[in-house]
């Protein structure tokens, strides 16, 4: 990386352009055996001033001598680990993708599956015996789906931390509370693959295929998008 003075070699250099005054920083990854030194922070400082960074972070797998915090205070650099860094990125990562991810596929399958939507009853209503007995099975059998969704769906809620969808772990995993481990009503038929999942970003995906099948399940009782 060109700096002011010269150049470094840095871990990751990462421009955040959707911000109101678009960010960069510069992340340091210690994978040491020991605790990372105050020299250490100090270079790293002049990197992160040097490079016009609006935030540097170190990551250490073993922590930091008291000799660097005490280096890197009133500065803009953070000093975590691995599992506070996830912590720190996790609401911007939620926000800026995971949400609007999920809300490419789930308007119909809430729709379809909601407790109450006199559109949809409207033409299921319409429907031969048969398909309006598949439309019910289909809404019983992906409500836990769909319930899932919801609760993504509202910002508060979401926050892995709250517990109240999934909660954070270790190098990048989850760990799935209880209330999607079965024990609560409905999510005990969600697919086991979403269950046992504990990367967040493949269950997005998983969550997103399990979500388009569902929808293409009700869109063929009715024969077009309801």
């Amino acid at each position: 990386m060109i700096l002011a003075r010269g150049a470094a070699v840095i871990d990751v250099y990462a421009i955040d352009r959707k911000a109101i005054l678009p960010s960069s920083c510069v992340i340091e990854c210690k994978f040491w055996r020991k605790r990372v030194p105050q020299s250490v922070v100090h270079a790293f400082r002049s990197v992160v001033a040097d490079s016009g960074a609006s935030h540097g972070f170190i990551i250490s797998a073993q922590g930091f001598q008291k000799g660097a915090h005490e280096a890197a205070k009133f500065t803009n650099v953070r000093l975590l680990s691995y599992a506070q860094f996830e912590a720190f990125f996790e609401p911007i990562w939620t926000d800026a993708y995971l949400r609007p991810e999920l809300f490419k596929v789930i308007d119909p399958l809430i729709e379809y599956t909601e407790p109450i939507n006199s559109r949809i009853f409207r033409k299921a209503d319409k429907l031969d015996a048969n398909r309006r007995s598949r439309f019910v099975e289909l809404r019983k059998a992906h409500f836990g789906l769909a319930m899932v969704a919801m609760l993504f769906s509202i910002r508060a809620a979401v926050p892995w931390a709250s517990g109240t969808v999934l909660a954070p772990a270790v190098s990048g995993s989850l760990r799935l509370p209880l209330s999607l481990s079965g024990d609560e009503p409905h999510l005990s038929d969600l697919p086991k693959a979403l269950r046992t999942e504990r990367s967040a970003r493949r269950f997005l995906q998983l969550y997103k295929a399990c979500a388009i099948a569902a929808i293409t399940e009700f869109d063929e009782v009715f024969g077009e998008r309801a």
